[in-house]
């Protein structure tokens, strides 16, 4: 099902069953729509129900794919193109495993530089509700880049105290 909401002149809201969408600030799967209410469920489970006289704007993650992005800080940077390099002939190959990515993943570009590291941006186009899975694959595959490759990411170290 779904319903078009007519807010005031030609301006309509459409929203669909299962579609992913913010509406009033709180973001979920629509899971059931009537001519009076608009019941949504997070990702983590909160449900809101909302009297669809109250709905002004709504952000329709369903429509299009979003951009998931990995910020990737590699210290003592010596060839920062032959590691880029790198990065861009693997990172390609998580492809085969998340069928959800629709674009990429590509190394988008030198992000930022910071105290001699410099910081790269990839990014890859996938559903809404696959992102943090996509972002994660991303960072995964970057890791095993950097390892194989003598690669220092700058990454937070965590101490374990026996």
């Amino acid at each position: 099902g779904g319903l078009v909401f007519e807010v005031k002149d030609d301006d309509q809201i459409e929203i669909l069953d299962n579609e992913i969408v913010q509406i009033n600030g709180f973001t979920g799967k629509v899971v059931s729509i009537s001519l009076t209410r608009t019941k949504i469920e997070s990702l983590n489970g909160e449900v809101m129900t909302i009297s669809n006289g109250l709905i002004k704007e709504v952000i329709n993650y369903s429509v299009n794919p979003v951009c998931a992005s990995v910020d990737v800080e590699i210290e003592n940077v010596k060839d920062i193109f032959e590691i880029i390099t790198k990065i861009e002939e693997k990172i390609v190959s998580i492809k085969e495993d998340y069928p959800q990515i629709i674009e990429g993943p590509l190394v988008n570009g030198i992000e930022n530089f910071n105290n001699g590291n410099v910081s790269i941006k990839i990014i890859a186009k996938t559903p809404y509700e696959k992102k943090q899975v996509v972002e994660r694959a991303i960072r995964k595959k970057v890791l095993e880049v950097a390892n194989k490759n003598g690669i220092r990411l700058n990454v937070d170290k965590i101490e374990v105290l026996k």
